[in-house]
């Protein structure tokens, strides 16, 4: 059983599923299963952000008890400006820490499970995509804050 589930990206498709009790995919099904608590971490568009449906859906998970992680605002890749950018990595790595009320040197205890989202279909798509933040969290921490976590 996993410590903590993290939806990030979590897009307005996925929060609408996971909102509406859907279980049509692995994501999906973990959410509606588990006894964990899970963080949903928003990414969207502004405009999906701002939108009513995307709204009410937030606001039945936070009333389930999911925790909700941003979402960041500013330049997005459509060329918009607003709220909608998924927090950094490294924020979303600080906040569970926070939520397990331990340093996130502290990883001993843990067991992550870390994905990169779908396979890519080209090399350089891996190189300019902002979603492979997330995978490569781990490496951008200092060793000391990486050893001891279960993968």
């Amino acid at each position: 059983m996993a410590d903590l589930v993290i939806l990030a990206p979590a897009t307005a498709d996925l929060i609408a599923r996971v909102a509406a009790g859907m279980a049509n995919d692995l994501v999906s099904t973990i959410c509606l299963a588990t006894p964990s608590p899970v963080a949903v971490v928003p990414a969207m568009n502004q405009q999906m952000y701002r939108a009513q449906a995307t709204q009410h859906n937030l606001q039945t998970l936070a009333t389930r008890g999911l925790l909700l992680w941003g979402p960041d605002s500013g330049s997005q890749a459509c060329g918009d400006v607003g709220p909608g950018r998924m927090l950094d990595p490294l924020t979303i790595v600080d906040m569970a820490a926070q939520h397990f009320a331990s340093p996130v040197k502290d990883l001993q205890h843990l067991n992550l499970m870390i994905t990169a989202g779908r396979p890519v279909s080209h090399w350089i798509r891996c190189v300019i995509s902002p979603t492979t933040a997330l995978a490569r969290w781990a490496s951008r921490l200092p060793p000391p804050q990486r050893s001891g976590a279960r993968t």
